[in-house]
C-alpha cells in the first residue's frame, strides 16, 4: 500500500529548490538543483511538484534525503547526500521537556509559515518549529533565551511546554509553548508593557523585537512572546536595551492603524523626560512635577495630542509619565 505524501514546506531559490515531506509516518527532504526536474511554473504547488518528484529514480527507498540534479543530461538521484537538520544537543539541554511527534500532533490552525497552534493531550499549545537548516540558529537562540527566563525567574512569558521532533526523538527541530489568551496592546496599555519591559531588562535580557504584536494583554498584566534575536545586557547591550523601550512606547502612541477600544489620538513626540520639550507641545505651563532627576531612575514621559473627535474642538495636551526602575547592571 503506498503512503500518503504530502508537501508540509518548500524553501526557493532561483535554480535550487529544497522540498519538506510528509511520507505515512515520517517527514522527508528532497532538493532540486535543476529547474528541468521540477519545472518553475509546477514548483510552489504540491501536488504539481509530488507528481514530478515520483517521477526520480530510487523516489520509493527508505532513504531520509534524496538530492536531485541533472548530469549528461540525464537525471541523477543520491541518497542521503545531506542530513536532516536538528537543533543543537546543547540548546536542547538548556530546557527540560517532553518530546512530541510532529506528525501525531493534532493541527488547529496555522499562526505564520513555522507557527501553528497544535493539540497536546488535549491542550492547545503553539508550535514553533525549524523547517530548514537556516533556521535553526534563532530557534536555538529561543530556546536557550527560555532557559536563561527560567532559571532568572522571569514569569512574564509563556510556559514552556517541551520539544517537537521528526521520526526520532534525538531529531528536534522545534518547540511548543503556553498558547496565551489575549490582546495586543494599545495606549491604555503603556504602564503594563513598560513593566513587563523593565522586569524583562532586571533580569538582564534585551528583547530585540519589541512590537506590539509580540506582547499579549490580559486584564492588566502584559507578557512577552518571541525571543528569536534576544541579546543580554551582560554582553553590553544596554544601549539596545533604552532605546527599545522608547521604540515600543512610540509604536504604541502612534494610532495610525486605527485600533479599536482607545480613543484616537495624534502622537507629538516621544522623549526621555525633559521638561522643555513638554512645555512646548502643551502649551499648559512647566511641566514641573512630572520629571525627577533621581541617580536611581528615570521618568520616560509620553506627550501626545488628543484628537477630540467634536468639529471645532480643541486638541487638548496630556502628559503621561511612566516610572521605569534601571537594573543593576545600567
Amino acid at each position: 500500500m503506498t503512503e500518503r505524501e504530502e508537501l508540509l514546506s518548500l524553501d526557493l531559490e532561483e535554480s535550487d529548490y529544497l522540498y519538506r515531506i510528509r511520507r505515512g509516518k515520517r517527514v522527508i527532504y528532497v532538493s532540486v538543483l535543476d529547474t528541468y526536474i521540477v519545472p518553475p511554473n509546477d514548483r510552489t504547488e504540491g501536488s504539481r511538484i509530488l507528481s514530478h518528484l515520483r517521477r526520480l529514480p530510487g523516489w520509493d527507498g527508505g532513504w531520509r534525503t534524496l538530492t536531485a540534479r541533472r548530469k549528461d543530461g540525464a537525471v541523477e538521484c543520491t541518497v542521503d547526500e545531506f542530513m536532516p537538520h536538528r537543533l543543537d544537543g546543547r540548546s536542547v539541554a538548556a530546557c527540560v521537556g517532553r518530546r512530541f511527534d510532529v506528525v501525531e500532533l493534532e493541527r488547529r490552525g496555522r499562526i505564520s509559515e513555522r507557527v501553528a497552534r497544535v493539540v497536546v493531550e488535549g491542550v492547545v499549545c503553539v508550535a514553533k518549529i525549524a523547517r530548514f537548516r537556516h533556521e535553526l540558529e534563532a530557534l536555538e537562540r529561543e530556546v536557550r533565551v527560555y532557559g536563561a527566563l527560567r532559571d532568572r525567574g522571569f514569569g512574564l512569558a509563556p510556559g514552556f511546554v517541551g520539544y517537537v521532533y521528526e521520526e526520532e526523538e534525538e531529531r528536534v527541530i522545534g518547540f511548543l509553548m503556553e498558547e496565551l489568551q489575549g490582546r495586543h496592546p494599545g495606549v491604555g496599555d503603556l504602564r503594563a508593557c513598560g513593566e513587563a519591559v523593565e522586569k524583562l531588562h532586571g533580569v538582564g535580557v534585551v528583547h530585540g523585537d519589541l512590537n506590539r504584536y509580540n506582547i499579549i494583554i490580559r486584564g492588566n498584566v502584559a507578557k512577552l512572546i518571541d525571543f528569536e534575536v534576544v541579546t543580554f545586557l551582560e554582553d553590553g547591550h544596554h544601549v539596545e536595551a533604552k532605546d527599545e523601550l522608547r521604540k515600543l512606547a512610540e509604536e504604541l502612541l502612534d494610532t495610525s492603524e486605527g485600533f479599536q477600544n482607545h480613543e484616537p489620538c495624534e502622537l507629538n513626540t516621544v522623549e526621555l523626560a525633559n521638561p522643555s520639550v513638554c512645555n512646548k507641545l502643551s502649551h499648559q505651563g512647566p511641566a514641573e512635577g512630572l520629571y525627577e532627576a533621581e541617580p536611581t531612575g528615570f521618568h520616560l514621559l509620553f506627550c501626545m495630542k488628543l484628537s477630540m473627535g467634536i468639529q471645532g474642538a480643541k486638541g487638548t495636551s496630556i502628559r503621561h509619565a511612566m516610572h521605569i526602575s534601571p537594573s543593576t547592571q545600567w
